[in-house]
């Protein structure tokens, strides 16, 4: 039986979204991250990234607004050349250094190494402290929010190609006529009755 294209290429995309839907997303137990695990669908940050496509400029802003947005609901103290600051803080004065900067920053990951890996008149990191004697780097921090946010964002995508190709899979219809050869016709006309090599001639097509 012939079956249609498109359901074919969604059998495929079906079976090749199953087999990597088991991606799953890195929980605070596994990484070191600024606070619970987000809850992106609340977070305004996050409804930018969805809203922009992939490898843009206003792409990448949205992922620096998601780490500072981040940083801003972080319990955590922040540490700068020795001094500690609340979040709100740190987020302020790294605004200030990507402003100033802005040009030369192209993607979450080099705000990360240019502006929030640590002070560049001191050389020294910028530290969050999550309790008395737990004392890490911040760009840690933020490369982990970065990967934990390009995890949810990866599974939505391959959540969105199931819902594809279930859709074309309950759309497609497979044609239910079969051709016939025409040695297949003579072999029954030779053992059947006049009557029913008649209906036979009625009930094949004829070839075109």
């Amino acid at each position: 039986m012939i079956m249609k294209l498109s359901l074919s290429v969604a059998i495929c995309a079906l079976g090749f979204v199953c087999g990597i839907q088991g991606v799953r997303t890195a929980s605070a137990d596994e990484l070191l991250l600024l606070g619970p695990d987000p809850a992106f669908d609340q977070m305004k940050s996050f409804q930018k990234v969805l809203r922009n496509e992939e490898g843009t400029g206003m792409y990448e802003k949205a992922r620096i607004d998601y780490l500072l947005e981040r940083l801003r609901n972080s319990p955590y103290n922040f540490i700068r050349n020795g001094s500690s600051y609340k979040s709100s803080r740190a987020v302020a004065h790294l605004k200030w250094k990507y402003w100033k900067q802005r040009k030369h920053i192209k993607s979450a990951e080099e705000f990360i190494a240019r502006i929030a890996s640590g002070s560049r008149i001191s050389g020294k990191p910028y530290l969050v402290q999550r309790g008395e004697n737990q004392v890490h780097r911040l760009e840690t921090f933020f490369r982990n929010e970065l990967q934990v946010l390009d995890e949810e964002l990866a599974r939505r995508r391959q959540l969105e190609l199931l819902e594809e190709a279930r859709s074309v899979l309950d759309s497609a219809e497979p044609e239910v006529s079969e051709s016939i050869e025409p040695s297949e016709v003579k072999g029954v006309k030779e053992h059947t009755s006049p009557a029913e090599n008649s209906l036979i001639k009625t009930t094949v097509p004829r070839s075109t």
